[in-house]
C-alpha cells in the first residue's frame, strides 16, 4: 500500500471515527435525558427496554484504534522517503 494510499485510510477513518463519536453522544444524551424526564421506552410487558450503550462505544474506541494504525502507518511511510531523499541528496556531488 502506497504513503498516499495510508494518508487517505487515515482521513476516512478521522472522517468514520468523529461520525461514530457524535452519534455515541447524541445517543448517549438521549438515554440521560429519557431517564431523568421518565420517558424511558418500554416493551409490551410495560417495563422499561434497556438500551445498551456498550457496543456504540466499543465501536467507536475500535474505529480511532484503527484509524491510529492507517496514521502511524502513513507517517512511517513518508519519514522513510523524506529520509531517502535526503539521502540522495547527501550522494549528490556538489559543483
Amino acid at each position: 500500500m502506497s504513503v498516499k494510499d495510508n494518508w487517505k485510510n487515515t482521513g476516512k477513518g478521522l472522517g468514520k471515527s468523529f461520525s461514530g463519536l457524535g452519534k455515541s453522544i447524541v445517543k448517549s444524551v438521549k438515554v440521560g435525558a429519557d431517564k431523568i424526564f421518565d420517558e424511558e421506552p418500554k416493551d409490551e410487558d410495560g417495563s422499561v427496554k434497556r438500551e445498551s450503550l456498550k457496543e456504540s462505544w466499543s465501536e467507536v474506541g475500535h474505529d480511532f484504534g484503527k484509524t491510529g494504525i492507517s496514521f502511524g502507518k502513513a507517517v512511517t511511510g513518508t519519514a522513510k522517503k523524506v529520509a531517502k531523499k535526503i539521502e540522495e541528496a547527501d550522494e549528490t556531488p556538489v559543483e
